[in-house]
């Protein structure tokens, strides 16, 4: 298929190590500091019809004939090999006198600071600088590349770093991410040049139990939902929360839920840690409705 890219012949070239004026991104910048976020409990309006400028995507989406994006083949990559990863793209942004500080979902989570699966594709992230910059994004775009070089894209992929995510996160709840991932400040990655915090686990949850809704969710969206629930707890004096919050974080992040998915990711919940995540559920006899779809 035929790929089309406004990327110049400079960019194709490998990438090397070398100095640049020194620039952080490790906080909001005064202004985006104003920005309104969503305070708790209050339901956010979002705009279906929302999609980033392509000069803010990590890597610079290519497209093809038909102007849909391509994307190649993601080899998976265990946890070793993605903290491996981490660190080059660090250096190559530590000899550049940059500090990032991105926030990260998805498979990193599981395989690097859960440890509850053996590997993921891709690190899928979104800047923690509301104020990000074009230049933010080729900068990173530059860190990833500097991995794939020296590590193989055979064992690490193209997109291993990218920021696709953004697609399916409304502009207005940025801010709201941004705060609560700060507050939150689980570190997933640091080192000179780059730090990875965990996106809020409220959110984490809300995402993957809403996925529970939908036909093709996979058999290991429920412990994943279950997992996210336990960070919140044991963040949060390891007591078991009101089904009331579980709906407030629906609310606030626009996303669904209903009460048979929640009792259901709660009968897992117990599977795993032994105790209620939810103490409307307590007591309750297990609550199975769901088939594996593999």
């Amino acid at each position: 298929m035929g790929c089309t890219s406004s990327r110049t012949a400079e960019e194709d070239e490998p990438i090397s190590l070398r100095p640049s004026r020194r620039r952080h991104t490790s906080g909001p910048r005064e202004h985006a500091q104003n920005r309104e976020w969503t305070p708790p409990g209050q339901p956010i309006t979002l705009d279906p019809n929302y999609r980033p400028s392509p000069a803010d995507r990590v890597p610079y989406p290519r497209r093809g004939s038909d102007g849909r994006e391509v994307h190649g083949q993601q080899p998976m990559v265990e946890r070793e090999g993605l903290l491996r990863a981490l660190s080059t793209a660090a250096e190559y942004l530590g000899s550049r006198n940059t500090h990032y500080t991105i926030i990260a979902l998805g498979g990193v989570l599981y395989t690097v600071l859960l440890q509850t699966r053996r590997a993921t594709e891709d690190v899928d992230f979104f800047f923690s600088d509301l104020a990000v910059r074009p230049e933010d994004a080729r900068t990173m775009e530059q860190a990833g590349r500097y991995a794939v070089e020296r590590i193989g894209s055979d064992r690490l992929g193209d997109n291993w770093l990218n920021n696709q995510i953004v697609n399916f996160i409304p502009r207005a709840l940025w801010p709201t991410l941004v705060q609560r991932a700060r507050r939150q400040n689980t570190v997933v990655f640091q080192s000179p040049g780059l730090t990875v915090l965990a996106a809020p686990w409220s959110y984490c949850y809300t995402s993957k139990a809403e996925r529970l809704l939908q036909s093709n969710y996979k058999s290991h969206d429920i412990p994943d939902a279950a997992h996210y629930l336990r960070q919140y707890v044991l963040a949060h004096g390891n007591k078991p929360l009101s089904l009331q919050l579980i709906h407030q974080w629906a609310a606030e992040y626009g996303r669904h839920t209903s009460n048979h998915v929640t009792r259901e990711i709660n009968t897992v919940y117990r599977d795993l840690f032994r105790s209620d995540a939810i103490r409307d559920f307590k007591g309750t006899a297990d609550f199975r409705p769901f088939q594996s779809d593999s």
